[in-house]
C-alpha cells in the first residue's frame, strides 16, 4: 500500500512479483536479473500488469474507494513494441480505468531508446494511464525529458531519503520535490 502521511489512509498500491520457491520467498534481486538476461521480464511484466489491473478492479467492484495500482516495468518492453496492446488489453479484459493504472519506468529505462520510450509514453498518457518515474536521482537523464513527459509521480530513490537527516541528502531531497512541485 502507498500511504497519505497526513491522513493515514491508502492512497494507491504496488503490485510487486515475488517468488515463492519451496519454503523459500525469493528476493527479487534475486530471479528478476535472470528475467531480464532471458527476455522472461517481458511475460512477467504482462501478466503483472494484467493481474494488478484485474485485482484493483475487484477491489472497486466489491465497493472499495478507486485507487491507483502501480507496476514496475522493464526496459526490455519498449523493446517489444508491444507495451500499448499490453496494456489496452490489461484494461480492457479487467473493465478497470486507464486513470487507475500506474506504470513505473526508471531514468536509465527512457534514456535507453529515448525515441521509442517516448512514442510508448505519450501513447500511454493519452490513454490516461499515469506514469512514474521510479528511482529518481540515480539514472543519467536530461532534466528536458522530465518536463516534457507530464509524468504523475516522481518515486525520490531510497538512497535519498534513507538518510534523509543528514544535510547532503536532505538538501537532495529538498531540490527534487521542489523540482517536481515545479513541474506539477
Amino acid at each position: 500500500p502507498q500511504i497519505d502521511r497526513i491522513t493515514g489512509g491508502i492512497v494507491g498500491v504496488e503490485g510487486l512479483v515475488r517468488w515463492q520457491k519451496g519454503d523459500r520467498l525469493m528476493q527479487p534481486g534475486e530471479f528478476l536479473p535472470i528475467a531480464e538476461e532471458t527476455h522472461l521480464i517481458v511475460d512477467i511484466d504482462r501478466w503483472a500488469i494484467q493481474a494488478a489491473c484485474r485485482q484493483n478492479r475487484i477491489w472497486q467492484q466489491a465497493g472499495l474507494a478507486p485507487i491507483p495500482v502501480s507496476v514496475n516495468i522493464a526496459a526490455a518492453n519498449f523493446d517489444t513494441g508491444t507495451l500499448v496492446e499490453t496494456v489496452t488489453a490489461a484494461l480492457e479484459d479487467s473493465g478497470m480505468a486507464a486513470e487507475y493504472l500506474e506504470l513505473e519506468v526508471t531514468e536509465t529505462t527512457i534514456m535507453q531508446d529515448v525515441q521509442r520510450t517516448d512514442h510508448a509514453l505519450r501513447a500511454l498518457k493519452a490513454m490516461g494511464v499515469r506514469i512514474a518515474i521510479d528511482d529518481f536521482g540515480t539514472g543519467f537523464s536530461s532534466l528536458s525529458y522530465q518536463g516534457n513527459y507530464g509524468f504523475n509521480v516522481l518515486k525520490i530513490d531510497q538512497s535519498f531519503v534513507r538518510d534523509v537527516t543528514e544535510p547532503s541528502q536532505g538538501a537532495i531531497t529538498r531540490a527534487i520535490i521542489g523540482l517536481a512541485s515545479q513541474l506539477d
